[in-house]
């Protein structure tokens, strides 16, 4: 998310529709880390995106309408992909 609110995010137009991406180097995201006092080597952290790739993102959350009392507060859920897709390049300077 920090570096989607950086600028590292692009729009990519599909037939489909369009959708939006977040681009970043390894040394970035490491970079990123490092900002949270985390580290991991550049293989772990490859490992730890394509585990994400498989995840799903969940949560609940109620929204209450504090203008009308006749209302009864009201309760949603999202599922999403949490990553939905990864991809490496091999050429440096290119998120290898």
């Amino acid at each position: 998310i920090r570096l989607a609110s950086k600028g590292k995010i692009v729009k990519i137009n599909f037939k489909s529709g369009i959708q939006y991406a977040v681009v970043f180097s390894m040394n970035e995201l490491a970079q990123e880390l490092k900002a949270v006092g985390q580290s991991m080597p550049y293989p772990q952290i490859k490992e730890s995106l394509e585990a994400l790739q498989g995840s799903k993102l969940s949560f609940k959350y109620s929204a209450t309408d504090t203008k009308n009392t006749d209302i009864d507060d009201s309760f949603y859920e999202s599922n999403m992909n949490f990553l939905s897709s990864l991809h490496f390049s091999g050429k440096k300077g290119q998120g290898g």
